[in-house]
């Protein structure tokens, strides 16, 4: 571990609504994705590891980042414009955004102009068993209900198969009325 940072850290995570994989956490409590569950725990492993304490934690969960009116997002740049926060931690630069235009100009302009530090493209390499076991886990679940949604799936096109067969056959749908 490094020596401990004066600097007033920030980690930021970010889950966007196309990720359906992702599920509400049960562990958290305050209806957080497991996505962002897993984001926060990496961030902190890292933070610690390089001797950030008590860093802030932001995080915009089932919000595009096409957009950076996101609540989370702006709470953190109103705590950087009011010298709360002066480095920001983020696992790539596409949790900070995904308009790569919009955040080049944050982390070439926007934070350099505000004196604050972007680290990004964090590795995982030293996180502790726990958080490979987060990963794992979350694979885990997520396997579990892609399995059991196709399973659902199947069986429900299997139930209804035989009476969709009749209606076509009989004809009692997809008939156009005479006027």
């Amino acid at each position: 571990m490094l020596q401990n940072h004066t600097a007033k850290a920030a980690i930021y995570a970010r889950r966007s609504p196309e990720d359906r994989a992702n599920r509400q956490n049960q562990f958290r409590g305050d209806g957080v994705s497991d996505s962002i569950e897993t984001q926060i725990l990496m961030l902190q492993q890292y933070a610690d590891n390089q001797g950030f304490t008590n860093c802030r934690e932001y995080y915009d969960d089932n919000i595009s980042g096409t957009t950076f009116s996101r609540p989370q997002f702006m709470q953190m740049l109103n705590d950087i414009q009011q010298g709360r926060i002066d480095t920001v931690i983020v696992k790539d630069l596409s949790r900070l955004g995904r308009d790569y235009i919009e955040s080049g100009r944050y982390q070439e302009i926007v934070f350099p102009e505000l004196g604050t530090r972007l680290i990004a493209n964090i590795s995982v390499q030293g996180a502790t068993n726990d958080i490979k076991k987060c990963f794992r886990y979350a694979e885990w679940k997520s396997q579990i209900f892609h399995s059991i949604f196709t399973y659902s799936l199947v069986a429900l096109i299997d139930e209804i198969k035989p009476s969709v067969a009749f209606l076509l056959s009989s004809k009692l749908i997809f008939s156009q009325s005479s006027r």
